[in-house]
């Protein structure tokens, strides 16, 4: 589907759920959609991912893409129950994002969808600006978008959204029964329990354990010395392995929260004392759960607490981080010597030449490699060769431990030591150094013409970085310094 064009694309998921219009209905009342809006396919890719096994309700996501503003209208006007939009900003024009938010706020008159904002470039639109100019409901940076913020962004815009329709539902039920009858004193009082009833039945049946709490306070400094239990569902009810009528009331103490996590008392505390809501995972074993995610906010002299097991998503996160660790590994090392590779050199050096230009910092490198090593491995053979590469790369690396100090393979037998914040002298001490590791490893080397062993040739040089200077200045003196090194003769150093 990706091959084709965007209107093409919307059409053909028109034309392939046309004749199931059966279908389409049980889905929309068993998954909540969501409307992924941004020019970068990317982006849907990685939504998708992070949300896939997301469920709220005992209901799934149902996503539905678009790939500009003009094609996020025309998806609007065919999916009314859309309940989240992810919007970008700036797509086919900078303002394409706040043009299709107006469009669902003003013209469809769509109050229901929980709009959230995403911006790769947050200049363009200013936070407060947008959120009351255009009904935003949430606006962040995609960078601010890890897999936890998208998830909790999502369970509040769910929430909310549910709320809101079920409000909008109980609003047009009342005008109709405002219109057919005179509504007396009973039916108010009628109406009102069953309002209550209704969200009794919520609160009993939400998938996550929700828990009010009151604050006890020290009559003398009004300090909050623990907490009273009003009101708690099923889900904490059974944890306790009790009923609601003998927790309801009870204090709930300093000790038993910090025996859940760690100054967990006195972050509640927080939240009382500044409103400040607090929302963190924590690890508890419980049963066959030990990942849970709470939520607590303020509420009148106390808190809500919510509290979610997230142990199945936990393990999908630590499995990715776990992951993205190897493959962050893999692109950065040199799989023969288990140094950093050309790739990794290349971004440390420009990183450190702008850092160290902004505190007006030496820059040291050193080039070297070892001396006549096709004849070693003409020689010894190429395995024999690749060992020998190792060993040096290794006793090198391990010997050059400073932080921030880098043993990178450049290419072939050729190898790179970067030293920040390092002069000449110290550079020269180094190498020095390596030079004796070299020479300690005592790795025959029976076709060199200057050692029955293992040598290497190193050129270094020494700079003050510049902002408007190149790097690649540095890597050109200390190779002018290898060269002149293996003129007067190898297995030495030069400046």
């Amino acid at each position: 589907m990706f091959s084709m064009v965007d209107d093409e694309l919307i059409i053909a998921d028109e034309l392939e759920f046309a004749d199931e219009v059966d279908q389409t209905l049980s889905e929309s009342l068993e998954s909540w959609k969501v409307l992924i809006v941004d020019d970068e396919v990317e982006i849907h890719n990685i939504t998708r991912l992070a949300l896939e096994d997301f469920s709220f309700d005992n209901k799934s996501l149902k996503f539905l893409s678009a790939y500009s503003g003009t094609d996020a209208r025309q998806i609007m006007k065919k999916h009314p129950d859309i309940a989240v939009t992810l919007l970008d900003v700036i797509m086919e024009s900078d303002d394409a994002g706040l043009i299709t938010a107006k469009y669902i706020r003003e013209t469809l008159q769509n109050r229901a969808i929980r709009i959230i904002l995403r911006t790769g470039q947050p200049g363009q639109a200013p936070e407060r600006q947008v959120i009351v100019d255009y009904d935003i409901d949430d606006y962040k940076t995609k960078t601010e978008f890890t897999s936890q913020k998208l998830f909790t962004a999502i369970i509040t815009a769910l929430r909310s959204y549910k709320a809101y329709t079920e409000l909008e539902s109980l609003n047009s039920d009342l005008e109709r029964r405002v219109e057919d009858r005179t509504i007396k004193l009973q039916d108010e009082i009628n109406k009102r329990r069953e309002i209550e009833n209704i969200l009794s039945g919520i609160l009993n049946s939400s998938l996550d354990g929700i828990v009010a709490l009151k604050s006890i306070r020290e009559p003398t400094t009004a300090h909050i010395e623990s907490f009273r239990c009003l009101m708690i569902n099923p889900i904490i009810v059974r944890a306790f392995n009790a009923n609601q009528e003998e927790l309801i009331g009870k204090l709930v103490s300093r000790k038993f929260l910090n025996n859940i996590e760690p100054d967990l008392f006195d972050r509640f505390v927080q939240v009382v004392e500044t409103g400040q809501p607090l929302e963190q995972d924590f690890y508890y074993p419980w049963g066959d759960s030990y990942w849970y995610q709470f939520a607590s906010v303020k509420l009148d002299d106390g808190l809500a607490v919510t509290v979610r097991d997230i142990t199945a998503r936990k393990k999908i996160e630590l499995a990715l981080q776990e992951s993205n660790q190897k493959l962050e590994s893999l692109v950065n090392i040199d799989g023969l010597t288990k140094v950093a590779n050309r790739r990794c050199f290349d971004i440390r050096l420009q990183e450190e030449w702008n850092r160290l230009a902004r505190k007006q910092q030496l820059l040291s490198l050193i080039i070297f490699d070892l001396d006549f090593f096709k004849f070693y491995n003409d020689y010894y053979g190429h395995l024999a060769g690749d060992d020998c590469l190792e060993r040096v790369a290794q006793s090198i690396s391990k010997a050059i431990d400073r932080a921030g100090d880098l043993v990178a393979r450049y290419g072939g037998e050729e190898f790179v030591v970067l030293l920040p914040s390092t002069d000449l002298d110290g550079a020269i001490s180094v190498a020095q150094r390596m030079q004796q590791i070299v020479q300690d490893l005592a790795i025959p080397h029976q076709q060199s013409s200057v050692s029955s062993i293992v040598t290497i040739s190193l050129g270094i040089a020494s700079m003050m970085p510049t902002i408007e200077g190149q790097a690649n200045r540095l890597i050109e003196q200390a190779d002018q310094a290898l060269y002149k090194a293996k003129q007067q003769g190898r297995d030495r150093y030069c400046t």
